[in-house]
């Protein structure tokens, strides 16, 4: 429980940071909302956390880095459906578009191991 109010603290301060330079310095219209962006990369990481815990306090004993690899492979496969539509249209902010989303995507897949970490020690 300790992760989760840093966690979500840190997530509205990115959220908001990202919000303010998107609208004022980039003026970029995506095609993704951030707001998908950060909801997508919130409930994983939350979802993956709780799991874990499930996983340590039922003494379930999944074997931690084998539960790991598949929840992030799941995790990725997410991520890659959630950026399909993307492929099929033209559009001119593409990079920025992915880049925009795998910036978000590994600094929350950080925040998760940091978290995991904590948890599994």
């Amino acid at each position: 429980m300790k992760f989760f109010v840093p966690f979500f603290m840190l997530s509205l301060f990115l959220f908001c940071t990202h919000y303010f330079v998107l609208n004022n310095i980039a003026a970029a219209e995506l095609f993704i909302s951030l707001y998908e962006v950060y909801l997508f990369n919130i409930l994983s990481v939350t979802i993956i956390y709780c799991l874990f815990l499930v996983n340590q306090k039922a003494a379930l004993f999944f074997n931690p880095m084998a539960l790991f690899i598949f929840l992030t492979l799941i995790k990725m496969g997410a991520g890659i459906i959630i950026l399909l539509p993307l492929f099929d249209m033209p559009n001119e902010n593409l990079t920025f578009e992915i880049l925009n989303f795998f910036g978000i995507y590994f600094i929350f897949q950080t925040l998760e191991i940091i978290g995991l970490k904590l948890l599994l020690k």
